[in-house]
């Protein structure tokens, strides 16, 4: 699914999302020009996905979308203390989001 292009936002505004919260990213000074930042969900849809749909329906909003999808997963907990830790590279090709 790639964002920049007009039909995949379409899908995602009528509600099919393909794009998890943790796979998304956007950034603060975005976060801060949406009309109402987070807000209570409706019952019948998923939380990132209405997240995402208030960012694809500013008209300044310049989605992307890039793959391979790399995560990284860092921690500082005593858990963790001992055990191997790693992070996935992420990728460069990646474009920045809104």
């Amino acid at each position: 699914m790639d964002l920049a292009l007009e039909p995949f936002r379409r899908l995602m505004l009528r509600g099919m999302n393909h794009i998890p919260l943790s796979c998304g990213a956007h950034t603060l000074a975005a976060y801060r020009r949406l009309p109402h930042g987070w807000r209570t969900t409706p019952p019948e849809l998923a939380t990132d996905l209405y997240m995402w749909q208030q960012f694809l329906e500013q008209p300044w909003c310049r989605a992307r979308s890039g793959q391979p999808a790399h995560a990284a997963v860092l921690s500082d907990s005593p858990a963790a203390a001992g055990a191997q830790r790693f992070a996935a590279p992420v990728s460069a090709s990646v474009g920045r989001a809104c």
